[in-house]
């Protein structure tokens, strides 16, 4: 009887197992018909969810519902459009009617009116930009404006680490608050995951108001998490509208050089004028959507209703071309990867990029092509050592490729780690930000770059790129062909999966 017992449950437990194997396999075929219909992607990315939904059935799914779906969230832009008004109130006039109209400036134009359809960001003409090329400098200045300001600080990070430095910087928020400055601070959930509570309920209790970017708190996630595989890569600052800060470094010891990786080479901008009502503009878009994913009656009415100090009338004494390109899932796919793209197209002599990852969707790699066999000379610089390995040797098969027909490639300084992120067309224009060269941020991220349409800017930015050349190995063909079978075979998978890195 127990025999006949036991054959009949694990006859049943069979018949169940079955049933759930049969429903992962219509669920996945389900999703691979919405991904072939539905999903606007490379057909590279397209295919590889396809094979992993179909070679690693139900694990395939669970990957598919945490990283693999895209979700676009339009009805966003009606907060950037309202947002912007704010923004305009500001400016008096924005076109490009004071361009000289002739051929030298065609080009120039096209961009400035493609970047302000695509990012419905306008021309600015009024700022003033300090560059820094170190973590100490950055700091430095970030502290002397924070301890200076008067009506708010607003703040937005992926990182922030309870070190010396963000002590420093938690310690001068606090003095600040209790003087009535009013501080705003977003944090990534997942950049900042190492952050204690600790920190964090010092600055609450102190009457900062902090935010975190986190996939948790979007309700319809809470029950799958499709957001998990979106950060607010952002690092910004404004201070009373009127001193802004933004670029690739973070807050945390390791941007000063105090980690076993060494020497931390990256870049940053102080940015004074119209560009930072710009940049306030995209924080406060930012902050409303956060708020109203727990409120859906939150409104912006105390920023309204005081609008001349969030939005203060800029000094207009010095001419200084910019606009504002962002990322993020609220944004068309190619609101960063096409003004870059236009960037790249309108090269006549040269490019000079600095990147610590390069994964290229294939409409950049191609531009990059083109360039090179057109005559234009691109030069990369690249990290000596990797700092995530995956990406890293994903990246130098892309870097090998371009190697191969022309392009120069400098490894930086295996006792350093080069973050920064810019690039450099002929004399006249540079991006800078926030930004790599990876489908993660063109695509997923909260993203911020700065297009700055000025020689002397330019000029400044070529001279750090020669300083870092300085500091760096150029590669040549047998550099990328002399490696062990291991490594080639390494780097290749790595490739096969980096539009999912």
């Amino acid at each position: 009887m127990s025999l006949l017992f036991l054959f009949n449950f694990k006859e049943i437990n069979m018949q169940y197992l079955n049933l759930i194997m049969i429903s992962f396999f219509i669920i996945n075929l389900s999703i691979v018909f919405f991904v072939l219909i539905n999903e606007k992607r490379s057909p590279e990315k397209t295919l590889l969810w396809i094979l992993i939904l179909v070679f690693f059935g139900p694990i395939g799914f669970i990957f598919y519902s945490f990283l693999g779906k895209d979700i676009r969230r339009p009805y966003l832009k009606n907060n950037l459009l309202s947002n912007l008004n704010l923004f305009n109130y500001t400016l008096n006039n924005n076109s490009t009617d004071f361009i000289p109209k002739n051929s030298d400036y065609d080009e120039i134009i096209q961009t400035i009116d493609l970047v302000s359809k695509i990012n419905i960001s306008p021309l600015i003409k009024h700022s003033k930009i300090e560059i820094f090329s170190h973590g100490i400098q950055k700091f430095e200045s970030l502290k002397k404006e924070l301890i200076n300001a008067k009506h708010h600080i607003h703040m937005e990070y992926f990182i922030v680490r309870d070190d010396h430095i963000g002590n420093e910087i938690k310690d001068i928020l606090i003095k600040k608050s209790k003087e009535g400055v009013k501080i705003r601070f977003i944090l990534d959930k997942i950049g900042c995951h190492k952050l204690p509570k600790k920190y964090i309920n010092e600055l609450k209790c102190n009457g900062i108001d902090v935010l975190f970017y986190s996939y948790m708190s979007t309700p319809f996630l809470k029950l799958i998490n499709t957001h998990i595989n979106y950060r607010n890569h952002r690092k910004i600052v404004i201070i009373d509208g009127n001193t802004s800060f933004t670029g690739g470094i973070n807050i945390g010891d390791e941007y000063l050089g105090r980690s076993s990786i060494g020497n931390w080479r990256d870049t940053h901008l102080m940015i004074k004028g119209e560009c930072s009502l710009a940049i306030q503009d995209v924080f406060i878009d930012d902050y409303t959507n956060l708020k109203k994913l727990k409120n859906k009656n939150y409104s912006k009415e105390d920023i309204i209703n005081d609008i001349s100090n969030y939005f203060p009338k800029p000094k207009k004494d010095n001419i200084l071309l910019t606009q504002i390109i962002k990322s993020g899932p609220n944004l068309s796919k190619d609101s960063m990867i096409l003004p870059i793209i236009k960037l790249i197209s309108i090269a006549k002599k040269t490019i000079r990029i600095c990147t610590p990852y390069f994964i290229p969707s294939t409409g950049f790699l191609d531009i990059l092509k083109i360039s090179i066999l057109s005559g234009v000379e691109i030069s990369i610089i690249f990290p000596g050592k990797p700092d995530h390995k995956l990406v890293y040797y994903a990246s130098r098969t892309y870097l090998r490729e371009l190697s191969n027909i022309g392009c120069k490639i400098y490894f930086y300084d295996v006792n350093s780690f080069i973050h920064s992120k810019f690039i450099i067309i002929d004399d006249y224009i540079v991006t800078v930000g926030s930004t790599n060269i990876d489908i993660r941020s063109f695509e997923l991220n909260y993203e911020l770059n700065l297009i700055i349409y000025d020689h002397n800017i330019c000029n400044k930015f070529i001279d750090i790129f020669k300083k870092d050349i300085e500091n760096s190995t150029l590669a040549n063909i047998e550099s990328f062909k002399n490696i062990s079978i291991y490594q080639r075979l390494y780097e290749n998978i790595a490739r096969l999966f980096s539009s999912l890195l």
